[in-house]
């Protein structure tokens, strides 16, 4: 299960079965308590050969609740027209003493 720490700039990567450079449209999708909470865009995401990653900010991690898990999912389009999603990832949500950005 995946953890995501309230107030980190954490970064989640994923690994495609091909190149990443051919997606034309992708989203990352985090949802606590059936809501969204965060979704990054292509755009703010970092290729690396066939490995997507984004890096959340602060603020967006401190969007999270610390007494409630959530789930992240990946869903693209390649150049193709093809579409696919990765199945949704648990994660639970590290707790943090002093709230507020650094």
């Amino acid at each position: 299960m995946l953890r995501i720490n309230r107030g980190s700039t954490q970064s989640i990567t994923y690994t495609l079965p091909f190149p990443a450079e051919r997606l034309e449209e992708a989203y990352i999708t985090i949802v606590q308590d059936e809501g969204m909470v965060i979704e990054k865009q292509l755009e703010d995401m970092t290729i690396d050969g066939n490995q997507i990653s984004v890096k959340l900010t602060q603020k967006e991690t401190l969007n999270l609740k610390s007494d409630s898990g959530g789930a992240v999912q990946f869903r693209y389009r390649d150049i193709n027209g093809d579409a696919d999603r990765t199945e949704p990832l648990l994660f639970s949500v590290g707790m943090l003493l002093k709230d507020g950005e650094i």
